[in-house]
């Protein structure tokens, strides 16, 4: 007899970005240090974009730059910060504090998924994103 699994995802890292309170020191104001820590988001598939799928992308952009992300977390994307690359989200596809290649991917729009009355397969918390290569917004 075989046991079904529900298939697990993968972790992917959400760039977060803090700054510490800025402050006065003998006459002289500094700025407050940006500090950046990876939040981890499990859970989460990893896909190509299909050719066919590249409607979706801004002109410019290839696939290879591009993939999908399935996951049940609410992110912020390019399209909500009016067309702004430093609002929305950075996405890390592998930890980049460990790893020696640190690519992130911009969050660039959303699919929101709505279950019907009758649909039971369908979080009604789930989203697919598209992400873009950093640098190519």
């Amino acid at each position: 007899m075989s046991n079904f699994t529900m298939l697990q995802g993968q972790s992917v890292y959400k760039e977060v970005v803090t700054a510490t309170d800025p402050y006065w020191d003998n006459g002289v104001y500094y700025e407050g240090d940006k500090v950046t820590t990876y939040q981890s988001l499990s859970d989460c598939f990893i896909e190509p974009m299909e050719a066919e799928e590249s409607e979706y992308l801004p002109t410019g952009i290839s696939l290879k730059d591009s993939r999908w992300l399935l996951c049940d977390h609410n992110l912020n994307t390019y399209r909500e910060q009016n067309d702004d690359a430093s609002m929305c989200d950075t996405i890390y596809l592998s930890n980049p504090e460990t790893g020696k290649r640190k690519v992130g991917y911009k969050v660039f729009d959303k699919e929101e998924w709505f279950e019907d009355d009758g649909m039971e397969l369908l979080d009604s918390n789930s989203y697919n994103y598209i992400l873009v290569k950093e640098g190519k917004l």
